[in-house]
Parts: C-alpha cells; structure tokens; sequence
C-alpha cells in the first residue's frame, strides 16, 4: 500500500483543497483568480477611468466640469456596462451597489442609482455609542474618524465663504462625536476639549484647511487637470506683474458672474 494513503492527514488535505465555493486561504489558486477579477482595471484604463482600489473594494471614478456632466455621466455608464459585460461572460457576478453621484441618478441594466444628498452621521453616532463602553479610546476614536468626520471633511471645500448658519449643523454631529468619544453628556461644553484632546479644528477652520491643501496641490501639479488650470498666479500674467498683489503671490480670480 502507498505510504501516502496512510497519511491521516490526507482526509483534511482532500477538503482544503477541494472547496465548493470560493478560494483556500494562501491556496496557489488565489493569485490566479485574483488576477482574474482585476482584469476590470484594464477594462477601466482602457476607458480612460481612473480607478481607486484597496483590498477587494474597487471605486471608479471620473473627474470633469460642470459643463460636461452629461458626457462624464455616459462614458461611465459605458465603462461599468463593459465591466458588467466581461464578468457575465466570465461567470464572474459583482455585487450590485449603488453609486453615489449627487444631483441625479444613473441607471444600469437591472440598477437604479438614486444621488444621496445627505448622509446619516447621527445614526452611526447612536449605533457607535451602544457600544462604546467596551470600546478603548483610540478603538472609539478611530471609528468615529472613519465613520463620520470623514464624511463631514468629504467635499467640504464647496463650504468655504458660506453663512455660519450653514455650518451649524455639521459643527452639532463634529460636537455630538467628541462627546462620545470622551463619554461627555449632551450639554456640556465641548470647545476646548475638542481643541486641547482632540486637535479638531471647527468647521470653518476645516474647510479653509481643505480649500488651502486642494490650492497647494494644484500649483504643484498634484491636483486633478481641471483643478490645476484653474489656479493660477497674478505674476504669470505679463501686464499684471508689476502689481503688489503679483509681489504677494495672490492667485489670479477669474470673473464670476451669480445667478
């Protein structure tokens, strides 16, 4: 008798490598089908999508002006339905999620997309703090940092030079997520707390702080193209040079007309 067949090991060896669904963990079959799955980047690059990936979640996503909406919103739509029709032939089934595009929606074949114009950082607050006395400070920190200032810092560059009365609502979740953290009660003063522990800044601070990072990074080229030719410095402008505001460094304001 062959001394593998006396291996007791070999009834485990069978069910490892023999799974119904999916793939062994540090199986030789994972780079393979990983490589697989990540052929949708080509498909994306091909279509001159950028793509954002971390783990097994992959964002795509388009940068365009106002103006050109519509033709972003079609040639995304072309790229996902690519995307859908390679996995199908593939017998690959992605997971249906909705795509988060604001001011409208997109539909896809079986996929309605409704925009979300608000976010529910309340509700992770309330979810969060049922749980938060088994949770150590940096673990509930790290959460809440996740979870809801991210999406409070999300986009908030659009803010700047907006009323305070608009800002208000965002600096009560920023308030109610520092006295979770500190296990604080509704009504108590929360302002050097989160100034001296928490090294938050306010909400006006914050989106002054993104709007000054999106302007560094677009006159050192590390901003979207769109963003980048839109920034630039009085003194590149030959008739203006001789101006103060060109010794300053300001930044060329281009004529805005408000509806």
């Amino acid at each position: 008798m062959d001394s593998y067949t006396k291996d007791p090991c070999k009834p485990v060896l069978e069910v490892l490598c023999s799974p119904v669904y999916g793939v062994p963990q540090d199986s030789v079959f994972g780079p393979i089908l990983f490589l697989l799955y990540t052929v949708v980047l080509v498909i994306a690059a091909r279509q001159g999508v950028s793509v954002h990936s971390y783990a097994d979640d992959t964002q795509l996503y388009l940068h365009t002006l106002a103006i050109n909406c519509e033709a972003t919103f079609a040639h995304l739509i072309e790229c996902i339905d690519d995307i859908r029709l390679w996995m199908s032939s593939n017998r690959l089934k992605p997971r249906k999620r909705s795509l988060r595009v604001s001011e409208r929606s997109i539909s896809l074949p079986k996929l309605t997309a409704p925009s979300l114009l608000h976010c529910r950082c309340f509700h992770c607050l309330r979810q969060l703090r049922s749980i938060r006395r088994m949770l150590t400070s940096d673990t509930i920190t790290t959460l809440v940092n996740s979870l809801v200032v991210s999406r409070i810092d999300y986009c908030n560059a659009v803010l700047a030079g907006v009323h305070e009365v608009h800002l208000r609502q965002l600096q009560r979740v920023l308030n109610a997520a520092a006295r979770l953290i500190i296990r604080k009660r509704k009504y108590h003063s929360i302002s050097a707390t989160i100034r001296d522990v928490l090294h938050w800044l306010p909400i006006r601070q914050r989106v002054d702080f993104k709007l000054c990072v999106t302007v560094f990074n677009s006159l050192h080229n590390l901003a979207p193209n769109y963003l980048s030719t839109m920034c630039h410095l009085v003194a590149e402008n030959p008739s203006r040079r001789h101006l103060r505001s060109a010794a300053r460094g300001d930044l060329a304001v281009p004529a805005t007309r408000l509806l």
